[in-house]
């Protein structure tokens, strides 16, 4: 163990010959291959309808079409899910941002490892603390507030994550906004997709009549004629959960010939964090632990025999 500290210790300052960490799986369907899986959807620009992200790679040196099944960003949230399942589960320590507030009498909490924008996301921004100060005068706040790209110490001992998965604070109007690129990523494709098609609809098991309804006091009531009367409220029966849905085409996945998932910790991304006036030791260790936390957070979230990313993608 501490040869391979030693290791991470110097390739996280690029004092020795590794550039980077990588990992690499290859996994299939869980039904097995060639059955469809399902990727994300998007808009499509040219058709302005859903679709999935297919592109041309070099696969093994070769030119193929691949399809994205899950993208960087999902793929750090669920290592970030993953370390914060571990800190619950009370396995390891790792300092976060939590917010604890209540909406209409249910209880509501949010970390940083679970916040869109992480530690800078507007919900810490608009908190307030006990005493009814704002998140960025408070000490934690305003330290992670007046960090810098020199001293990012507030964050390496507040919210030591961001460093490894990257955040932006945007929301704060300064002359010059902290950037923290990511250091770790990770994706996962799908190798020479077949797009399939599927039929969608719905039966009404008691076959209701008509599509227009009148909205009454007392629910709902089949419209007495084609036009109804003026004043007189409306709706379709499929708004209500009712009625027939004619089977249309729709998308039906994606058969591939594998799966794979390719994540890297880039230790030039690493090398490039300051710590203010800390010695390079420090520095050197600080660094360390942001690529540990990445590591960890890695195989927390994948080392599984299994992954389920969403409905219709177990591999």
């Amino acid at each position: 163990m501490k040869d391979i500290y030693e290791r991470l210790l110097a390739a996280a300052s690029l004092r020795s010959a590794d550039g980077a960490i990588r990992i690499v799986s290859e996994y299939e369907p869980l039904a097995g291959v060639g059955t469809p899986l399902f990727p994300p959807t998007v808009k499509a620009k040219e058709t302005n309808s859903a679709g999935y992200l297919v592109e041309p790679r070099y696969v093994d040196g070769n030119e193929a079409q691949v399809v994205l099944l899950d993208q960087p960003q999902s793929q750090a949230n669920r290592c970030e899910t993953a370390l914060l399942d571990a800190v619950r589960r009370r396995e390891m320590f790792l300092p976060h941002l939590e917010m604890v507030t209540e909406s209409h009498g249910i209880p509501v909490r949010m970390t940083n490892l679970e916040a869109p924008h992480r530690s800078r996301d507007a919900y810490f921004r608009d908190s307030v603390d006990g005493a009814g100060t704002k998140f960025d005068e408070t000490e934690l706040g305003a330290a992670l507030r007046d960090a810098s790209s020199g001293d990012l110490s507030a964050y390496l001992h507040l919210v030591p994550s961001d460093l490894a998965y990257g955040v932006w604070d945007s929301h704060r109007k300064r002359r010059i906004q902290v950037k923290i690129p990511r250091a770790y990523r990770s994706e996962m494709i799908g190798i020479r997709p077949l797009v399939g098609v599927r039929a969608a609809g719905r039966v009404d098991r008691l076959n209701l009549a008509g599509d227009t309804v009148e909205l009454t006091e007392s629910g709902w009531a089949p419209s007495a004629s084609e036009k109804p009367k003026k004043g007189v409220r409306t709706a379709r029966m499929s708004e209500l959960g009712h009625g027939m849905i004619p089977p249309s085409e729709g998308l039906g996945g994606v058969s591939v010939t594998s799966v794979q998932r390719s994540a890297s910790l880039s230790l030039a991304q690493l090398a490039t964090l300051r710590f203010g006036n800390a010695s390079q030791e420090l520095t050197a260790a600080a660094r360390a632990l942001v690529a540990s936390i990445a590591l960890l957070g890695d195989r927390l979230a994948f080392s599984a025999p299994a992954l389920h990313l969403r409905s219709g993608v177990s591999c």
